[in-house]
């Protein structure tokens, strides 16, 4: 969405269970941080400029849930359903100053905001479907997915400094579907096996 993105830092965390022949679940979750604090600057009467800052990372975590199923009775299929929760990292710093007599005109409070990392919540259903092609050692895997994706959630990417200043426009952005399809041929000769892939 953004051709600048900043450096971010996240946690992931999951674990997948067999329930039987035919079943897994996993679960995890994904984590990320904000930025929030506060900063000071004053002049002393010598007209020294100082500040002071309190900055704090507050984590948001977000559930992942998915699960797969391969019935027995036809043991080429593979259904897959995951939903993702929303994700964001962001800052949010407060600016405030008292220059007293050094500067003779009051600045507003100003706050810095704004959301530079931003994953809707998603849910994605996904079909492969495996082919004998030829012989044994060959195979042919077709793939069709779907995925639904929360974009009308998108927050402002920057909040303006000062809060009276005219309100932003509405980004607008609206939740879209995500059709992907994929075909995957495998050919094994002796020990080697090639497998070339294609997707849109």
């Amino acid at each position: 969405m953004l051709e600048q993105r900043s450096q971010i830092l996240s946690a992931n965390v999951s674990l997948g269970v067999w329930l039987n022949d035919e079943w897994q679940v996993g679960a995890g979750i994904t984590a990320l941080a904000t930025l929030t604090g506060d900063v000071n600057i004053t002049a002393d009467e010598l007209g020294r400029f100082n500040s002071t800052s309190a900055q704090n990372l507050v984590t948001k975590a977000a559930p992942i849930v998915g699960v797969q199923w391969s019935p027995n009775s036809m043991p080429a299929m593979l259904v897959g359903l995951g939903v993702r929760g929303k994700t964001s990292s962001g800052y949010d710093l407060r600016v405030s100053s008292d220059f007293g007599s050094v500067v003779p005109i009051e600045l507003p409070q100003m706050r810095i905001a704004g959301t530079p990392q931003f994953e809707p919540l998603s849910a994605n259903a996904e079909g492969a479907w495996t082919l004998p092609a030829g012989s044994p050692n060959n195979t042919l895997k077709l793939i069709a997915a779907l995925a639904w994706q929360q974009w009308s959630k998108y927050p402002l990417p920057t909040l303006n400094p000062v809060a009276s200043m005219p309100a932003q426009p509405s980004p607008d952005f609206h939740d879209i579907v995500v059709p992907r399809a994929g075909v995957e041929f495998s050919r094994g000769w002796r020990r080697l096996r090639l497998t070339p892939r294609a997707g849109v």
